[in-house]
């Protein structure tokens, strides 16, 4: 939230293109993470899902976020409600019933969050088992 914020000072005081603004850093990423083909590694394609899911979830939790200065809240309520539409049509479009349930649960927690400001309950992170990782990745 404080480095969003700078963010939001800093383009107020270079209009025009003069400063890198949240909103163009949120559409970065998003554009990273979100508007790629599909990787053809079902390994991959499941690490790609968790990031583009991560982003959603984090740009809900700073929307949220009571600390976070109004503007910031603001600009990153309006990327998901720009972005639910785009999410609902990547669900539409999905052909493999893993990748589509991806994008439809993104649009309804996109959804609920916009309707009665409800966050998704966030999964704990997994603790890897013990001992050495197995298997052979590239």
């Amino acid at each position: 939230r404080e480095r969003a914020a700078r963010m939001v000072q800093y383009s107020m005081h270079y209009p025009g293109g003069g400063g890198f603004s949240l909103q163009e850093a949120i559409r970065a990423l998003v554009g990273g993470t979100w508007n790629g083909a599909a990787h053809p590694n079902a390994r991959l394609a499941a690490i790609q899902r968790v990031t583009q899911r991560a982003l959603a979830d984090r740009l809900m939790q700073l929307a949220a976020d009571k600390a976070a200065s109004p503007e910031v809240r603001a600009i990153t309520e309006y990327e998901i409600v720009r972005l639910r539409p785009i999410v609902t049509a990547k669900a539409a479009a999905a052909a493999a019933d893993d990748v589509k349930a991806h994008w439809l649960a993104i649009a309804a927690d996109f959804k609920r969050y916009i309707e009665r400001g409800e966050l998704p309950p966030l999964t704990p992170v997994l603790r890897p088992p013990p001992g050495d990782p197995f298997g052979d990745y590239p």
